[in-house]
């Protein structure tokens, strides 16, 4: 039956992550017979990156060195190499595979384990891994750096076969090393099926006159400049001159929390909008794990009984600039 690219594109969404097993204590789950593992670390810094993959490769090559059969024989494809086996050049500090992989590469044929490297910059990878590896697959390269570290590792590359390297067209390569007698020019039929077609669509120019802020975007500049005039203001209580205090009058006391709360409060008692909605309004953020509450939820408590709800002073005071700002953005 034949898959076409829009059933392959909804069958790679249904995909999903699952932890990765113990490669120590479960191999098995990581490589069996017609088994493929995919280990994505996208997402992770680059000392995470490459302590996992050190981790995962060590583990499964000391299962097959003690000739324990608990996994077959296996292949290690390793995509972006030069961010796991850097050169010296790139800065080999902070790169635990590095170790692992040379070891693997010179060690591990005896014992069942394969090593496949792909990289888009190869000048930028290890000269003693790749000073290992016995065969070559070379596609484009238009880098001149990348060109001629390509024919230094590869003794038989010819300088007319290196002249062809930068006007290859989709597939077209030169394979080298033990898979053939002689470099050959080779041409790599692509399965139709996995190529994605939207790829190189895309119009950036375009999208950037379309672009529009989002609708929030002014209350979020007006709460940020009325935040910027509040910052500019005098404390509340001056300081008098020394053995003196400054005590203001009744009529022009700053009001507490608890009353400024009771103002605000009453204006969003029968809001149903989630807080999220408030704070993507205001820019202002409250409390990621209550976004999905609703305002009403909050605005019908008293001041104290925010606190007896499971608010901590500085949830309950930002709350209440919350609130405060939405109601000076609904005002204008």
């Amino acid at each position: 039956m034949e898959v076409t690219n829009e059933r392959m594109r909804q069958q790679l969404k249904q995909l999903q992550f699952e932890k990765m097993p113990d490669p120590q204590g479960r191999p098995e789950g990581i490589v069996a017979p017609k088994t493929v593992s995919i280990l994505y670390l996208g997402g992770y810094d680059h000392l995470t990156q490459t302590t996992i993959a050190s981790i995962l490769l060590e583990a499964l090559y000391e299962h097959r060195a003690n000739l324990s059969n608990r996994i077959p024989p296996f292949l290690a494809v390793v995509e972006e190499a030069h961010t796991f086996i850097p050169s010296s050049r790139g800065g080999t500090e902070d790169v635990p595979s590095l170790e692992t992989i040379r070891k693997l590469i010179t060690e591990g044929r005896k014992f069942g384990t394969g090593l496949m490297l792909i990289s888009q910059r190869p000048n930028r990878v290890d000269e003693t891994i790749l000073s290992q590896c016995n065969s070559f697959l070379i596609l484009r390269l238009v880098n001149p750096r990348d060109q001629n570290f390509v024919k230094q590792i590869m003794e038989n590359l010819s300088e007319q076969d290196a002249r062809m390297l930068p006007g290859f067209g989709p597939g077209q390569g030169i394979i080298s090393g033990q898979a053939v007698r002689f470099p050959l020019l080779v041409r790599i039929k692509m399965d139709e099926d996995l190529i994605y077609t939207d790829l190189g669509d895309e119009n950036f120019l375009e999208q950037a006159r379309k672009w529009k802020p989002d609708k929030d975007a002014p209350v979020r500049a007006r709460v940020a400049g009325a935040v910027r005039q509040l910052s500019r203001l005098p404390e509340r209580r001056p300081k008098g001159k020394k053995g003196t205090a400054v005590v203001p009058a009744a009529a022009e006391a700053p009001q507490t929390d608890a009353e400024r709360w009771e103002q605000v409060r009453k204006g969003f008692a029968k809001d149903k909008r989630a807080l999220g909605d408030l704070e993507a309004a205001t820019g202002l953020d409250w409390d990621r794990s209550r976004r999905s509450h609703e305002v009403s939820e909050f605005a019908r408590l008293t001041w104290e009984k925010l606190k007896a709800a499971g608010l901590s002073n500085a949830k309950r005071d930002r709350l209440l600039r919350l609130l405060e700002a939405a109601a000076e953005a609904g005002r204008d």
